[in-house]
């Protein structure tokens, strides 16, 4: 915990005005910088229920120290309970988190010949693709059964998994055990994200809670279809039947019979797609970092400040 009196030399020092925070453990610490002048921001990425209870209490206890609270979702905002006891409790404002549309444009076929050189990929065949770290929270488990069941009707088909993590070793040791292992392109992590999302023709979010996924995002300003689980955000942004398929989360039959249909249905893919890029536009970061903007104008207007919290 030294790191919070050096933050609070640092703000003392800097005459900073205003933390904008974006972790809960770090958020705890910034709101017990308790000066009038200094304002707290907060961003909130995931719903509160799927926070560990000492992080929720915490957050009870200490949340009214934020000025402002930015939801990075409508899920997420909802899911925000003000305390009863509490005298105050911020604003929420959503501001969705949206890709950085300059670094992600629908594929070309040279883009895509290039894409699947660098992963060593046939250019004929199909390929799903995900982007995310190997932790429970994005449930590759369930994404690799559900590529097994897949692959009973659509032999031919790979499986890219782009990131690194804890589960690493167990997810290898899964896709070993359910046969896959000819199959599953383990890439590690990458900086070249972009560069690789052409190579796929499916993107695949098998997520057991999201807030808003800035990879599902990237993925459809790429021009990608999506088979997603129907958790948090993600409806905010993938309509099912729409630019893609809404699954249940942890239901690997439900994710493996979406990947088919989407696996077998080549026009239902590139409109799906096309679709895809057209709502991601709607999300660029730009619009996002306006909004921010704003907040922060907010928070030193006392009066429009105590308005919103009334």
């Amino acid at each position: 915990m030294r790191w919070i009196p050096r933050l609070r030399r640092l703000v003392r020092r800097g005459r900073f005005h205003l933390v904008h925070t974006h972790m809960p453990y770090v958020a705890l610490g910034a709101r017990t910088l308790s000066t009038r002048r200094l304002r707290i921001v907060h961003t909130e990425h995931n719903t509160w229920q799927h926070y560990r209870l000492p992080t929720r209490w915490a957050n009870r206890l200490t949340y009214p120290r934020n000025s402002v609270v930015i939801a990075v979702s409508h899920a997420v905002a909802a899911s925000i309970r003000p305390v009863p006891i509490a005298r105050t409790w911020p604003p929420v404002r959503v501001i969705h988190h949206g890709a950085e549309l300059s670094a992600s444009c629908p594929s070309t076929p040279e883009a895509r010949e290039r894409a699947r050189v660098t992963l060593g990929l046939s250019e004929g065949g199909l390929v799903v693709g995900t982007v995310g770290n190997f932790t429970p929270k994005k449930d590759h488990r369930t994404l690799l059964e559900a590529t097994a069941r897949a692959a009973l009707h659509h032999s031919g088909f790979r499986l890219v998994l782009v990131g690194s993590g804890p589960l690493e070793s167990a997810l290898r040791d899964a896709a070993r055990s359910l046969g896959l292992m000819d199959r599953v392109v383990f890439t590690g992590s990458r900086d070249d994200v972009a560069e690789l999302l052409p190579a796929f023709d499916v993107f695949a979010l098998s997520s057991r809670n999201e807030g808003l996924s800035i990879s599902l995002l990237e993925a459809m300003a790429a021009g990608l279809p999506c088979v997603a689980t129907s958790v948090g955000g993600v409806p905010e942004v993938v309509t099912d039947g729409e630019e893609g398929l809404l699954v249940p989360a942890g239901d690997p039959a439900a994710l493996g019979d979406a990947l088919s249909t989407m696996l077998a249905a080549p026009e239902f893919r590139h409109a799906a797609g096309a679709r895809a890029v057209q709502t991601a536009r709607g999300f660029d970061m730009t619009r996002a970092v306006r909004r921010i903007e704003e907040v922060y104008r907010e928070v030193f207007q006392p009066s429009a400040r105590e308005s919103a919290r009334r």
